[in-house]
């Protein structure tokens, strides 16, 4: 092993992570894959493996020592709580680690990676949704992400669940007639819709991704000028803007960037686009972007300026 000091970030997403290590001048010396890390869906047994994995592997492939290490932050879903960020926290230093660690809420990977360690506002829309923001006075205000019982408004699990909705209002006679009908049964495979609710609530039938894959339709439908499909993407819109409108008064600021994140939006222009010009419509000294570095760069940030800082 090489005597090098060095900084470790890992994205733990729901089914992979992502593991960076960088030197001192954050030249990147090992990026590694694993499985997930998400505690709140895994077994504590096998986050302890993933993670003994992806370290062993850092160590071996990067020739790389516990001693040289400056910080480690893990961000992953789930994350939300003191005795969870414990936990993960107890499980990384299993590895030998004597630095200090972090465990954080992934979403606040996303947050430090788009605005460098400085004020804005991240809009996450993936499977799920969630919002974050720094205000100019450091304070980390939170919006959303309650799972999709409660929440998870202009996801892809919203979105997708929207989708099958109007199709079977459509088909009731309830709801506008719309493109959507002959996609859902192409995607679940059936010829009639009513044969859907088997796939939808039967044992063993679809779950959060499957649905969040409806996401797609709905977008193809809309740039076909489907108007169902339209008004799906608007309230959308209207769901994550009403994210950004409640991290702006907790802030109290009205001059932030919003950066976006997600594969629901970031693989949606007519979703972003929609969510953009709400934005502007009420707040015109706020920029809306794609972000920029992936989530991993905000857990070297996080490393750099202290455990929980952003």
């Amino acid at each position: 092993m090489r005597h090098m000091e060095y900084y470790v970030g890992i994205d733990g997403g729901g089914t992979k992570s992502r593991l960076l290590a960088v030197d001192k001048n954050e030249e990147p010396v090992a990026v590694l894959y694993g499985g997930s890390t998400n505690l709140a869906s895994n077994q504590v047994s096998e986050v302890r493996e993933t993670l003994r994995s992806l370290f062993a592997r850092m160590f071996a492939e990067g020739g790389l020592s516990p001693e040289g290490c400056l910080g480690v932050c893990v961000g992953s879903a789930g994350l939300d709580f003191p005795a969870a960020c414990g936990q993960m926290e107890s499980l990384v230093r299993e590895s030998g680690f004597a630095c200090p660690v972090a465990a954080v809420n992934d979403s606040l990977l996303a947050l430090a990676a788009a605005t460098d360690g400085g004020p804005g506002v991240i809009i996450i829309s993936g499977t799920g949704s969630i919002a974050y923001g720094a205000g100019a006075d450091g304070t980390i205000a939170r919006c959303g992400g309650w799972g999709h019982i409660l929440d998870d408004g202009g996801s892809g699990y919203w979105i997708g669940k929207e989708a099958i909705r109007r199709a079977f209002l459509a088909y009731d006679g309830r709801g506008r007639q719309t493109v959507l009908t002959g996609k859902v049964m192409d995607k679940l495979g059936v010829s009639n819709l009513p044969d859907a609710i088997e796939p939808l609530y039967g044992d063993g039938g679809i779950g959060k991704p499957e649905i969040a894959e409806f996401c797609v339709m709905v977008q193809e439908g809309a740039e076909a000028g489907d108007a169902v499909c339209r008004e799906i993407l608007e309230e959308a819109a209207e769901e994550l803007f009403a994210l950004t409108d409640a991290i702006l008064k907790k802030l109290g600021q009205d001059d932030l960037s919003v950066a976006v994140s997600g594969g629901s939006i970031q693989n949606n222009p007519t979703l972003l686009a929609m969510f953009a010009a709400r934005v502007s419509a009420v707040y015109p000294r706020v920029s809306v972007a794609e972000i920029k570095r992936e989530p991993v760069w905000g857990a070297i940030r996080l490393c750099r300026k202290g455990k929980g800082a952003v």
